[in-house]
């Protein structure tokens, strides 16, 4: 066999009850360094007789287990000036250890983008176990470390130590740290405080005022125009408001008194004209004027006119 034996029974009688060897319980053991780390291994036996020459062999599974490290974060994610806490374990398979394992765990919480940009977060030393459960218990409240607090994804560390502050169970090969996940996410936008004033004729605001356009303006804004479709259209406007007679403008605008020549379509061509144009000095003269008269201002009364004398009689 490669490896040393670690018992041997000798002078083992055969129990003829039974027909077999019985060696009864053996001594306590841990495994052997060398063969101690954590996951399956076999314990043989060879069974010899008392010339020393092999008999049989046999095996048995032996599996090496130690408590497996474990990391929270509550929530999983925020905004960078979130908080958030930790809680670490140590769950054992099988129960609590036993006394010859390390007295107390140190749990150093940490967090990163890569390792190399680690940023320690929390540490704390736990002395009890409790169901197979070493627990840190809830954490005080943080925030992203900055600068890793922009919107991204971020590392949380836990590593456990034994009291002699060696990585706890590594020299058996057993897992000593563990990660989660934690989100930053980007803050929302600010409210706009001066939101700008909502358009007229929308639901909750005042409606739209209408332009209006007064007699005169319509007018001149007419006047330029040669006959046509656009002429026709500020012909019945001034129609329907009543600033020039109706037969005047027909003839201004009359299709056919552009084309025919003959001397009665030619005066009403300039009878037309002259009324527009006595319309447009009409409206000259009016916004000429000031329109409005201070309160103050009194009107002085035309002096009369005096009485002519009597014309002298023959």
């Amino acid at each position: 066999m490669a490896n040393s034996p670690f018992w041997s029974a000798v002078r083992v009688p055969c129990d003829p009850k039974t027909n077999r060897y019985d060696t009864g319980p053996s001594p306590a053991f841990v495994p052997p360094a060398g063969q101690n780390k954590v996951g399956s291994h076999k314990v043989l036996v060879d069974m010899r007789d008392a010339n020393g020459k092999s008999l049989d062999t046999g095996s048995h599974a032996y599996t090496i287990v130690w408590g497996k490290p474990y990391v929270y974060v509550t929530p999983t994610s925020g905004i960078p000036t979130a908080k958030f806490t930790l809680r670490g374990k140590v769950i054992w398979p099988g129960g609590c250890p036993s006394a010859r394992a390390p007295s107390s765990s140190t749990f150093k919480f940490s967090w990163y983008k890569v390792p190399a940009t680690r940023i320690a977060l929390w540490t704390t030393t736990v002395s009890t176990c409790l169901g197979g459960i070493v627990d840190t218990g809830t954490s005080p409240s943080f925030i992203p470390p900055a600068p890793l607090n922009y919107p991204s994804t971020f590392v949380v560390h836990v590593a456990v130590y034994d009291s002699s502050g060696s990585p706890s169970g590594q020299i058996y090969a057993a897992p000593y740290t563990n990660t989660t996940i934690y989100t930053v996410v980007a803050a929302p936008a600010s409210p706009n405080t001066n939101p700008s004033p909502a358009q007229c004729g929308t639901p909750g605001a005042a409606p739209c005022a209408t332009a209006t356009s007064t007699p005169c303006q319509t007018a001149a804004a007419v006047h330029p125009g040669t006959p046509g479709g656009a002429d026709v259209a500020a012909l019945l406007t001034l129609a329907a408001l009543g600033t020039l007679p109706i037969g005047g403008l027909a003839i201004v605008f009359s299709p056919g008194i552009w084309t025919r020549r003959s001397r009665w379509n030619r005066l009403a061509l300039l009878i037309g004209l002259s009324v527009l144009l006595l319309s447009v000095n009409a409206c000259t003269a009016l916004t000429g004027q000031n329109p409005q008269t201070s309160p103050n201002q009194s009107e002085t009364s035309p002096s009369p006119s005096p009485s002519p004398s009597p014309s002298p009689t023959c």
